[in-house]
């Protein structure tokens, strides 16, 4: 994950044990570079969002910076994210 370029989250949810099974230690130095972020997010609150991007990708991430080309579907599942943003994923 640390030389991904992009990283996609399917039905993931952002559970605590998933959030650290992707996390680097955080006693290990920041990661550099960017990653464009794509996942589902089904019937999330704004506060459960706020956390995601906010708090649990960060963490995720450990010092990579999310391109801005990066996207969250809300309310839209797999088979949307893949009609939306086929393309780009597989390229």
């Amino acid at each position: 994950m640390a030389e991904a370029k992009r990283l996609v989250f399917l039905g993931f949810h952002f559970h605590k044990q998933n959030v650290e099974l992707l996390s680097p230690e955080l006693t290990e130095p920041d990661l550099k570079g960017t990653v464009s972020i794509y996942g589902t997010r089904v019937s999330r609150s704004a506060a459960d969002i706020e956390s995601i991007q906010n708090v649990k990708m960060r963490r995720i991430l450990h010092g990579r910076t999310e391109l801005p080309s990066s996207s969250y579907i809300t309310e839209r599942g797999c088979k949307e994210l893949f009609r939306d943003f086929g393309g780009i994923l597989s390229g």
